[in-house]
């Protein structure tokens, strides 16, 4: 009907409709909602409201944070990462399964990055076993790299990666699009949001950032990428609804709650704990997958203990609406 008068009797119900409206709602969300009923686009609802003076204060012109980022299908799901800290033989022993089940998406689920060098915890003391090779030759061995099969390509690349320990965010911006683009070699869609470690940046230069310019410094600027500023995404796989979480929160069992509050499947990263369980009706999954970082890797867990559960290494295939946890408890003799 766009396009057309409204007519008196239209106009009647339009006030009718906003005067009876919830307290709660917002013009935006009313416009829309209205818009279904009546064929009328949200647009020409709210400009005939604001004719009509209904509103005695002008309303928000500010973009309402209501589209986070979707996918559909089957996809891997990594949480906490914290590259350049990874636990690399977990990891690409999850992406052979991932090639053997055809899983051609790839969810990270904030933290992928560590970014170390940027954050705010008491420095610990250097390492006397670590593996440490000059830029210059990494710089020449990776250049050596890009002429040689992929398999040897990705053997040398992972030798640097590992052995390169240089102080400051140019070794771990380095080590990091290494990582980032053997998962694009992986898989035709990686969607990642954003998760505290990825804020560090925000942090450091007290601005807001896109998350397009992030992704571009450590190489996630092709096709492939989906790089989201929200710290949730979703995903629909076989008819089921599925909300990947990197949440405020870290308490254990928080999944149930967010499983609960948004009546869908849950996913949470950022506790690095494993815990799978049903939100109370027992209708929904909540699920806690554990890690993609190796904590011996890392000053702040190895250097000195706490009495907090034990972390745990995982992730988690969603196939056919179905998770498929990944961890030390996995049988993984059935996926040969």
């Amino acid at each position: 009907m766009s396009g057309i008068f409204w007519t008196t009797e239209e106009l009647s119900e339009l006030r009718t409709a906003w005067l009876n409206r919830r307290a709660d709602i917002s013009a935006r969300e009313f416009a829309a909602e209205y818009a279904i009923r009546t064929q009328r686009t949200p647009v020409s609802i709210r400009m005939k409201l604001s004719y009509m003076h209904e509103y005695k204060i002008p309303s928000s012109n500010r973009t309402p944070w209501t589209n986070p980022p979707t996918m559909d299908g089957d996809a891997f799901v990594l949480l906490d990462a914290q590259i350049p800290f990874h636990h690399a033989e977990f990891i690409n022993k999850c992406l052979s399964v991932c090639e053997k089940f055809g899983i051609r998406q790839m969810i990270l689920g904030g933290d992928a990055l560590d970014v170390n060098a940027l954050n705010q915890f008491t420095p610990n003391f250097e390492n006397d076993d670590k593996r440490v090779i000059d830029t210059q030759t990494a710089s020449a061995l990776l250049s050596i790299a890009e002429s040689l099969p992929s398999e040897k390509r990705e053997e040398i690349q992972s030798l640097v990666a590992n052995s390169e320990r240089e102080d400051g965010i140019g070794a771990e911006i380095k080590e990091s699009r290494i990582v980032l683009k053997s998962f694009e070699r992986s898989f035709d869609r990686i969607l990642w949001i954003m998760g505290n470690h990825e804020q560090r940046v925000l942090k450091l230069l007290q601005k807001v950032l896109p998350v397009e310019s992030l992704a571009a410094v450590f190489g996630a600027d092709t096709p492939k990428w989906q790089v989201s500023p929200y710290y949730y995404c979703d995903l629909n796989s076989g008819g089921e609804a599925w909300r990947i979480e990197h949440p405020i929160n870290t308490g254990k069992g928080s999944s149930k709650k967010l499983a609960s509050k948004f009546t869908c499947n849950i996913i949470m990263g950022h506790n690095h704990h494993f815990n799978i369980t049903t939100d109370p009706s027992g209708k929904y999954y909540a699920i806690e997958p554990g890690m993609g970082m190796d904590e011996s890797l890392m000053a702040y867990a190895s250097q000195r203990h706490n009495a907090a559960d034990t972390h745990v290494t995982g992730a988690v295939i969603i196939r056919n609406g179905k998770p498929i946890p990944l961890n030390k408890f996995t049988d993984w003799d059935l996926f040969k």
